[in-house]
C-alpha cells in the first residue's frame, strides 16, 4: 500500500478498547511510570521494544504491510522536535504534558504520525502517546502544508493550489513538525475533555450531550449515524478525503467550489470538515497556530479565470463560537 495515504489517517489510529491490544503494556498507564513529572519537551525518546511489538501487531491487524522498528535518534531531528515543543506557551505546554506519556520515533510507521490512548486501571482512557516516523518528515512547513492540502484534489496544469503557514523567513522542517505535532497534541488533548466525543469508538456507543459544544456546533448523531449540520448546503463535503488514491481525489475543477463551501461552515480547515475528531485536533492545531502562536495560515487557489484566497477564521465570525470553546479549555 502506498505510504503517503496513511500519513495522516493513521494520527486517530485504531483505538482497542478491549482484546489483546487494549491489554499490552503499553496501553497501561502504570508502564509509564511518572511521566506526568517530566516536562514535554523531555519525552522525545526512542520507542521501546514494547511499544514497537504493539505498533507492529496493531498494523499487521489493520492488514498494513509496515512493520515499525526503533531507531537512533538524529541529534538534528530531535532538536528540531524540542526547539518546537518549547515555542508552546508554558501553560499550555504543561496541560500538554500532563495527558502525554511519550512522543516516540520509530521507522517504517506506515505514515509520518500515529497517536494512541492510554488506559487507566479502570479502563478509562488517561493519556496518550504520539509516534513519528523520522524517515518521513522531511519538508518544509510550506511544503508540507501544500501538499496536505492539495492531497484530496486531481490537480493538474489548470489550477494551483498554495498554503503558507509560516513566513519566509521561518519555513522550516521545525515548523512542520510542530503543525505536526500540534494536530496530534489535539487528539491527546480531547481525551478527558468533555466538549467533544472520545475519538476511535462506534458512534452507537457514543452518547451525546449539550456539554459537547464543540462537537454540537458542527455535528449530530441521529440512531448511530453521523451527519454535518451543513449536510444541505455542502452534500460533497463527505467525497473529501486526504492522502486519498488517484481514484478518490475529487477533480481539480472541485477545488474553488469546494474552499467556498468551507468559507461558509464554521470548520476552520478542510481537514476539519472531514470528520468530528479531526474537527477538534484540526482546530485545536489551527488556533493554537494562529491565535496564541501568532504564525500565518492562508490557502491560495489559482485557476485560468479565478483567484481564491482562504484566511484563518480564528477572527471571523463564523468561527467564533468554536474559538469561544478552546479558549475557555485551554484557559
Amino acid at each position: 500500500m502506498n505510504l503517503i495515504f496513511f500519513v495522516f489517517a493513521l494520527c486517530l489510529g485504531h483505538i482497542a478498547f478491549s482484546g489483546e491490544l487494549a491489554n499490552m503494556p503499553v496501553k497501561q498507564e502504570t508502564f509509564w511510570g511518572d511521566y506526568q513529572k517530566l516536562e514535554l519537551e523531555k519525552k522525545v525518546r526512542r520507542a521501546p521494544p514494547e511499544l514497537i511489538e504493539y505498533l507492529q501487531k496493531d498494523n499487521e491487524k489493520q492488514g498494513w504491510p509496515n512493520r515499525p522498528i526503533a531507531v537512533d535518534l538524529p541529534n538534528e531531528l530531535v532538536g528540531d522536535v524540542q526547539s518546537a515543543l518549547l515555542e508552546i506557551p508554558l501553560d499550555l505546554r504543561k496541560q500538554i504534558s500532563s495527558k502525554t506519556v511519550g512522543i516516540f520515533f520509530v521507522q517504517d510507521l506506515g505514515g509520518s504520525a500515529y497517536s494512541d490512548y492510554v488506559f487507566d486501571r479502570n479502563g478509562h482512557p488517561i493519556a496518550g502517546f504520539v509516534v513519528l516516523d523520522a524517515s518521513v518528515l522531511n519538508r518544509k512547513a510550506n511544503e508540507w502544508a501544500t501538499w496536505k492540502e492539495s492531497s484530496p484534489f486531481a490537480l493538474d496544469s489548470t489550477i494551483t493550489l498554495q498554503a503558507t503557514i509560516e513566513t519566509k523567513k521561518n519555513d522550516s522542517r521545525k515548523n512542520a513538525l510542530q503543525y505536526i505535532l500540534l494536530h496530534e497534541f489535539g487528539h491527546i488533548y480531547s481525551i478527558r475533555n468533555l466538549k467533544t466525543p472520545l475519538w476511535g469508538k462506534n458512534w452507537l456507543e457514543t452518547e451525546i450531550t449539550s456539554e459537547m459544544q464543540f462537537f454540537n456546533e458542527s455535528w449530530q448523531v441521529n440512531s448511530g449515524k453521523l451527519s454535518s449540520l451543513y449536510g444541505r448546503q455542502w452534500p460533497d463535503r463527505s467525497l473529501v478525503s486526504y492522502y486519498a488514491q488517484d481514484s478518490k481525489k475529487l477533480p481539480a475543477q472541485a477545488v474553488i467550489e469546494t474552499y467556498q463551501q468551507i468559507a461558509k461552515t464554521n470548520f476552520p480547515t478542510l481537514y476539519a470538515a472531514t470528520n468530528p475528531f479531526d474537527d477538534f485536533a484540526d482546530s485545536f492545531a489551527s488556533y493554537v497556530h494562529v491565535s496564541i502562536l501568532k504564525k500565518p495560515w492562508k490557502i491560495e487557489i489559482k485557476s485560468q479565470t479565478a483567484k481564491l484566497v482562504i484566511e484563518s477564521c480564528w477572527n471571523q465570525p463564523r468561527c467564533k463560537a468554536k474559538k469561544s470553546v478552546l479558549r475557555k479549555l485551554i484557559n
